[in-house]
């Protein structure tokens, strides 16, 4: 490929190659199948193997987008809503753990994410996502206080006035409405979530995107 002037970028087995035209890239994907079959004797899987533009061919998780004339890459949606997947099932309200062993959980998933895509343009996305998970985060907690009792101690521990403590102990709504009342957000603010070792998710994209 080198001899032939083509550009390509590979990651193990996966590779890309660029060229000017959809006419040259048919050649080339067939040239370059040919040579790896019959000299390499290795098996070229047909169904991922596709010709098309850099803008719309997904390259491990990955999308090319061009701002103000710049070529950057954002996640494809597959891989955003995977990452959704994967904490939503990490903040399950009847999952095993202590809140301590969730929330390492959590750090490291996130991390792991950001990291691999955070050069990319995820901002807008993390911010979003950050702001759904502290609601999910804040439903767990309410749901393992259980009793009304409970859920009015600790929050009256926290910070909270009795009689607002009340209304969240005895309410009849779901879990996840709890959350979103100004009540809880008042004692389980952002702070307090960071401060039981949360990580922020911002944060990390943008150390992330200031290492690129």
């Amino acid at each position: 490929m080198k001899q032939r002037g083509h550009r390509f970028v590979r990651f193990a087995d996966d590779f890309v190659i660029f060229v000017k035209s959809k006419r040259a890239s048919e050649r080339v994907l067939q040239s370059i199948t040919r040579f790896i079959e019959k000299h390499l004797k290795l098996t070229v899987n047909q169904e991922k193997s596709k010709v098309g533009s850099p803008t719309r061919l997904k390259f491990l998780g990955c999308l090319i987008t061009t701002v103000n004339g710049v070529c950057r890459y954002r996640p494809s949606n597959e891989a955003k809503a995977k990452f959704i997947r994967t904490l939503k099932r990490l903040t399950k309200r009847k999952r095993a753990g202590t809140f301590d062993e969730i929330v390492k959980e959590i750090n490291s998933r996130t991390r792991g994410w950001v990291n691999y895509f955070g050069t990319g343009f995820i901002k807008t996305f993390v911010t979003k996502v950050e702001q759904w998970l502290h609601h999910r985060i804040r439903q767990l907690i309410l749901k393992r206080w259980k009793n009304p009792r409970t859920k009015i101690s600790r929050l009256m521990r926290l910070g909270l006035n009795m009689d607002s403590a009340k209304r969240i102990g005895y309410s009849r709504k779901k879990y996840w409405r709890l959350s979103k009342t100004p009540e809880v957000h008042w004692v389980l603010t952002t702070k307090r979530l960071y401060r039981w070792n949360v990580v922020s998710l911002r944060n990390l994209a943008e150390s992330a995107y200031l290492r690129y």
